[in-house]
């Protein structure tokens, strides 16, 4: 996924809007087969003079299987993100 910050490093101090959907490849994770789908990542973006700061929630669906007795299952997973790229 790739953000274009021309504008917040344009505009120090100016808060952008962020808002994205993406899609991940299935992975593997301790072993097993791990699919997101439904990513969603909304946010904001925010300028300095030589840096970006990115300050966001992003939210999927994972689908894998239990690690007790295999069956499949899916779950929602959540994270926040709050970064400076300089």
């Amino acid at each position: 996924m790739f953000i274009s910050v021309s504008g917040a490093l344009a505009n120090p101090g100016q808060t952008y809007p962020l808002e994205a959907t993406t899609s991940l490849p299935e992975m593997e994770v301790v072993g097993d087969p791990v699919k997101f789908e439904d990513i969603v990542v909304k946010g904001e973006v925010i300028g300095s003079e030589d840096s970006v700061n990115v300050a966001a929630t992003i939210t999927a669906v994972a689908h894998s299987r239990c690690s007790r007795c295999l069956e499949p299952m899916t779950m929602p997973v959540t994270a926040t993100v709050n970064e400076n790229f300089v």
